[in-house]
């Protein structure tokens, strides 16, 4: 999967955790924080994100646009490639999700579980597709 150094990483790390003042964006809530892969919080971000647009607009990609600007900043201040450990996280995230949804059984629950389960086995399913 490739070589990583170990950093401090969040861990929950999603858009609720980034406050904005205008100027700066502030990172809050550590009481996960540990010592890992740095990939491990782009790919729950972006997971996170893709979450989001989908209860929003109904599309989980209507922000992959925008869900390309941490990992490419990252990219831009760490040259330590991520990319390719990135599915897999992004799918471990999506599992999680679905749980969550489950355990809660909102409104339209299993439309939501159904959709994360994709998105997971479609990142999964990348992985797979690079290594054949």
């Amino acid at each position: 999967m490739g070589g990583y150094h170990e950093t401090m990483i969040h861990r929950d790390f999603y858009d609720a955790q980034v406050l904005w003042d205008g100027a700066r964006a502030w990172i809050v809530d550590f009481d996960q924080l540990s010592v890992g892969d740095p990939a491990l919080d782009l790919g729950h971000f972006v997971a996170h994100l893709a979450s989001f647009a989908y209860r929003v607009t109904g599309r989980p990609d209507s922000l992959a646009t925008q869900a390309q600007i941490p990992i490419e900043t990252y990219q831009a201040w760490n040259p330590i490639l991520i990319e390719s450990r990135l599915p897999f996280y992004k799918a471990c995230t999506f599992m999680k999700l679905a749980a969550k949804e489950a355990r809660r059984k909102r409104e339209d629950w299993q439309q939501s579980v159904s959709v994360l389960t994709d998105l997971a086995c479609e990142e999964l399913e990348a992985i797979l597709g690079r290594s054949h």
